[in-house]
């Protein structure tokens, strides 16, 4: 990976894919150096769209020697994704599905060490329990736009708060605002 390479695409990215809604630099910032510092081997991304977010989740499990599963349910968006990672040469870090996140994570093997949900806001309750059913203890699920979204998102929130197995924060990088909800040993 050309980490110079990958900066330059993201903002590209930013420049000239602005109807994405993607995070902000400093949230995919933020999301590299949690990459780095779990160190995370496995990470899954629900939710793709032009691969803004995975690019930088990229750039931290190279450094880890981890790899990314993206899932995104929306084929021109899923398209374009795979032209972003090209470009940012990222695509070695990347097992990239195209499909429906409700029917694909059922599928998916343990353990996850990071999960970023950045999707159907409505189906964050149930990304969440099958991202918790599938953690690996000390693992980590972050969530996209709890400041944004916040009154579609109150009972999700409520949920992440009232729900023993989870130690959740909630950190402001950006205008979406994130929760980190790391999974605890008596969950």
């Amino acid at each position: 990976m050309d980490r110079e390479q990958a900066l330059t695409r993201l903002r590209l990215m930013e420049e000239s894919q602005t109807e994405m809604w993607n995070i902000e630099a400093a949230e995919g910032e933020y999301l590299r150096e949690l990459v780095i510092a779990l160190p995370a081997q496995q990470v899954l991304e629900i939710g793709t769209s032009n691969g803004y977010s995975s690019i930088w989740l990229a750039m931290g499990v190279a450094e880890t020697g981890g790899l990314l599963l993206t899932l995104e349910a929306d084929a021109e968006r899923y398209q374009l994704a795979q032209q972003n990672f090209e470009h940012a040469t990222v695509t070695p870090y990347i097992d990239s599905r195209l499909g429906d996140a409700l029917t694909i994570l059922p599928t998916l093997s343990a353990p996850i060490d990071l999960a970023f949900i950045d999707a159907w806001k409505a189906d964050y309750p149930i990304y969440l329990d099958e991202c918790v059913a599938k953690m690996r203890v000390g693992g980590v699920i972050v969530a996209h736009n709890l400041e944004s979204h916040r009154e579609e998102l109150q009972g999700f929130r409520d949920k992440l708060l009232e729900d023993p197995r989870l130690e959740t924060q909630f950190v402001n990088l950006g205008p979406g605002g994130f929760s980190v909800s790391r999974l605890m040993p008596n969950g």
